[in-house]
This record gives C-alpha cells, sequence and structure tokens, in this order.
C-alpha cells in the first residue's frame, strides 16, 4: 500500500520529505527524472575523473563525470544515456561511439531516493573544453586505469580534498565488465 508523502520544504533542487506511514524523513531531487555517471576510458587505457569543490564539504570532491537526466530546458524529455553524452561532454570536453550500461546504485538509501545509473563510455577522446556549465568550475585529471587506486589514496590524503564514492563504485563495475 502506498501512502502519500508529506512535503516538509523544498528548495530550487532538494526536497524533504516524509513517508507519513513509518515517519522516515529523507531528501528527494526537485528536477530531474534520474543520475547519470559516466566511467570513462580513453583508447590508451585512461580514465577522465573530473575534480570540482562542493559545498557541503567546504573542499574539492574527485568524481567520475555525473549529472541529472532532465533538469534543463529543453531536456525533460531527454533519455539516461543522451543525459550520459550530454554530461560528459559539458564536464570533460570528450565523446564516445561506444556506450553501454554498467549497472545502478544507490548512493545513501538510508537518506535519499536517489539512484545511479552508471554508463561505460570506451575509446572516448577529446573534442571541446569541459569544464562544466555556468554554474561549475570543473576541471579534469586523467589517470591511467592501472594507477587509479594508488592516485585515489593518495588524493584522499590531503586536507579539503575528498574522492567521491561513485568513483570507487565505477572502478568496481569496469572491472567486473572486464573479468
Amino acid at each position: 500500500m502506498s501512502h502519500k508523502l508529506k512535503h516538509l520544504a523544498t528548495g530550487r533542487y532538494v526536497g524533504l520529505v516524509q513517508d507519513p506511514s513509518t515517519g522516515w524523513e529523507y531528501a528527494t531531487r526537485t528536477t530531474g527524472v534520474g543520475i547519470v555517471v559516466i566511467v570513462m576510458t580513453t583508447a590508451t587505457g585512461e580514465l577522465v575523473l573530473v575534480e570540482q569543490t562542493r559545498p557541503p564539504l567546504a573542499g574539492r570532491v574527485l568524481e567520475l563525470p555525473a549529472g541529472l537526466a532532465g533538469d534543463s530546458i529543453g531536456t525533460a524529455e531527454e533519455t539516461l544515456l543522451d543525459a550520459a553524452k550530454r554530461e560528459l561532454y559539458e564536464e570533460t570536453g570528450y565523446v564516445s561511439e561506444r556506450w553501454s550500461i554498467l549497472s545502478s546504485s544507490v548512493p545513501s538509501a538510508g537518506i535519499t531516493d536517489e539512484l545511479h545509473t552508471y554508463f561505460h563510455a570506451d575509446d572516448c577522446w577529446q573534442l571541446g573544453p569541459g569544464g562544466g556549465d555556468a554554474s561549475e568550475c570543473i576541471e579534469t585529471q586523467l589517470v591511467k586505469r592501472t594507477e587509479l587506486p594508488f592516485f585515489l589514496q593518495r588524493y584522499a590524503v590531503v586536507p579539503g580534498q575528498y574522492v567521491s564514492s561513485t568513483v570507487w563504485a565505477g572502478l568496481a563495475m569496469l572491472n567486473a565488465k572486464d573479468a
């Protein structure tokens, strides 16, 4: 039996809701139709990571390219794959003709209803500058796939720098695909 959710607060991007049947409160997106995460590899075995400041952590976060599907004007009907292609180009300047779905996962099931759909973009090449949209200041990092675990461990020990769990999850999914 489904219950109507009680809206406790609504912001520009996130809302706080409560399920009256359980009292459980959680965050939900107010825009978009899904979240895409892109594990991007080049023909030479590099992964492209993005780095940007994340206000909730007051620090720099190393992530996989990612974003919301259907969150901007003219994208309400876009597919998750179309959103992944758009986000990859927007954030990194890279494109690919070889796409596949790796898996889906929930990033924090106790606090949000978000579902991440992971895509693999293979044999990518750079076509544009990247950097994100007008609200973002994204830098890219190219890392050899074989060196990624060591790179992430060195990155995360610097104060004010964090590694998103999507990077570890995406690497595990890619390794499972290739096994």
